[in-house]
């Protein structure tokens, strides 16, 4: 299977998921992520705000607010390129293209990247190796091999891993992949 097959394949998979388990799968993911290590040791989160039958983030996002953390959401600035902006709990959302939520640009607000930053990977595909198979836009491959000292968690539902991912040398894996069943830090961690 190419990856334009599997990924319409796992996205048939993850629509099919009734929408109280969804709820309840990404409430347990965003528990395991509030309870790691790398959440407690930052200071600057980076969320999505989900389409479709992703992970819900809603859990997560409340929880940073309430335990004051920089709260930050990606914004669309060209092919292929995002920055992420930093949002409060009143700030006003507006859904781009995509019909995706995202903040206005305000210069002050934008993400500046560093070893105190966790960022929440979305993904239609993870693999055991922590690489993972997105939309096809490369919005988060290229934030991420830009920014390589910020703290990456996968985020999605158990029957979204597949035992390995392909990839090539500019590939970059996520650091923990969180689901509603486990965590997975590397290889040896099914």
């Amino acid at each position: 299977m190419d990856k334009k097959e599997l990924r319409r394949a796992y996205l048939e998979k993850r629509d099919a998921l009734p929408d109280n388990e969804r709820a309840e799968a990404s409430a347990v993911i965003c528990c395991r992520v509030l309870n790691s290590e790398a959440y407690n040791a930052a200071d600057k989160i980076c969320l999505y705000k989900a389409i479709g039958s992703e992970v819900d983030l809603k859990v997560l996002e409340n929880a940073c607010f309430l335990n004051k953390k920089r709260v930050f959401l990606p914004v669309m600035t060209g092919k292929h390129e995002m920055v992420f902006v930093e949002v409060k709990k009143d700030t006003k959302l507006y859904k781009n293209k995509y019909g995706i939520e995202e903040p206005k640009i305000k210069k002050g607000d934008l993400l500046k990247p560093d070893e105190n930053t966790l960022a929440i990977v979305p993904g239609l595909i993870f693999g055991n190796n922590r690489y993972r198979i997105g939309y096809g836009g490369g919005y988060y491959d290229r934030f991420l091999s830009e920014n390589q000292a910020v703290h990456t968690a996968g985020v999605c539902f158990d029957m979204q891993i597949k035992g390995s991912i392909a990839h090539d040398e500019n590939d970059i894996p996520v650091n923990e992949i969180y689901t509603e069943r486990r965590v997975i830090k590397d290889e040896e961690n099914r």
